[in-house]
């Protein structure tokens, strides 16, 4: 016979939602609790291997629909916030002038 092992998550009607997003937090650090955020959101392992293979390989999600912007996947090398001046090539104006030459105003 086999070892089985499992798991009895810690979570309630009252406390479900904090559970969720402290194991979504966890995995978006790399630790390795995908199955029991899965599990806090009712999937079990059958419904999310179907859904996943659901998602990839019938709809293809990935290649047909286009992603949400964030800052979790908007590319560095792109212009971020308002052009300036000098994408337009404009002139700036005085005060433009002395938060240029402070660098008051570039994130770091």
């Amino acid at each position: 016979f086999g070892k089985y092992y499992f798991y009895i998550l810690d979570s309630t009607t009252l406390n479900r939602d904090n559970v969720s997003k402290r194991y979504k937090e966890a995995c978006t650090l790399g630790i390795a609790v995908v199955d029991k955020w899965l599990a806090s959101l009712d999937m079990t392992p059958s419904r999310m291997l179907g859904s996943n293979f659901l998602h990839k390989n019938i709809f293809d999600f990935e290649n047909n629909l286009i992603h949400l912007s964030s800052s979790f996947n908007s590319n560095n090398d792109k212009q971020v916030g308002r052009p300036t001046n000098a994408d337009n090539g404009e002139p700036l104006d005085v005060a433009g002038e002395k938060t240029a030459n402070a660098d008051s105003n570039i994130d770091r």
